[in-house]
């Protein structure tokens, strides 16, 4: 079975150069990104003891360009930027998110500390996690504790008997033996918490933080051009020349 991902959903970005923590804006409307297309200069050191084979060490390497196209906005924001960094023509950092899966979007309800924390982590790894949401809901009568899913949506109608009675054990195991909402979230005590304590409502919340890998790239905008033609979408093409060396960020 092949392991490869389709390129559908990867995302530019670019950074605010804001320290120590930056934040990323994606850029609205990205139709395809090529790149970075790296190299490395190589220095040949054949030598009389080489035994008839050329030897060779590297020397610099170079993180080559980026490329991306837009349908382009003349009043997007996000375009816009990029128009006044190839202006600018300062280093900053740029980003691509590709849509591999990589990092589990989660969702944290209750306390560890009142025994009703609940750790709900996607099944599915990436960005998609993130569409699932969660519900808790107080029946305010008399009920049992049941699950039910509608799409990427889970509903735990907690127990009722004068007050809400589920616990968070309950409602794990409530949900793990929901074959719909098994396939979409894995539930944890958080902290190895009892799971004792009543738990609360909870509105509709999506999980967050699913993500695919991502590499940051330094550089300067240096070409950015426009296309119109009557039978198109406006159309812009981006060329990123990479500075220095590229972060690909690592998954615990």
């Amino acid at each position: 079975m092949s392991n490869a991902t389709a390129g559908k959903g990867s995302i530019f970005s670019r950074g605010d150069g804001a320290t120590p923590t930056e934040a990323f804006t994606a850029i609205a409307e990205v139709t395809s990104i090529t790149g970075p297309n790296m190299t490395a200069e190589t220095i040949d050191v054949t030598n009389m003891d080489s035994g008839g084979w050329r030897e060779f060490i590297t020397s610099l390497k170079d993180a080559g360009e980026v490329s991306f196209g837009l349908n382009f906005q003349p009043g997007a924001a996000t375009h816009l930027a990029l128009i006044q960094d190839e202006i600018d023509t300062q280093v900053r950092n740029y980003r691509i998110e590709w849509p591999d899966a990589k990092v589990a979007a989660t969702l944290a309800t209750g306390s560890a500390g009142s025994n009703t924390g609940i750790t709900w982590t996607a099944v599915r790894a990436g960005a998609v996690g993130n569409d699932i949401t969660v519900r808790m809901v107080n029946p305010g009568t008399t009920a049992s504790l049941s699950v039910s899913v509608s799409g990427k949506a889970i509903t735990v109608n907690l127990a009722y008997s004068g007050g809400i009675t589920s616990t968070a054990a309950q409602v794990r195991t409530a949900v793990l033996a929901s074959a719909a909402a098994a396939a979409l979230v894995t539930p944890t005590l958080t902290g190895g918490n009892s799971g004792a304590g009543v738990v609360s409502a909870v509105g509709a919340t999506n999980l967050s933080g699913g993500r695919g890998s991502r590499w940051v790239l330094p550089g300067i905008i240096n070409n950015f051009s426009v296309s119109a033609a009557i039978d198109r979408a406006l159309e812009a093409s981006v060329t990123l020349k990479v500075s220095g060396q590229p972060t690909i960020e690592g998954v615990s």
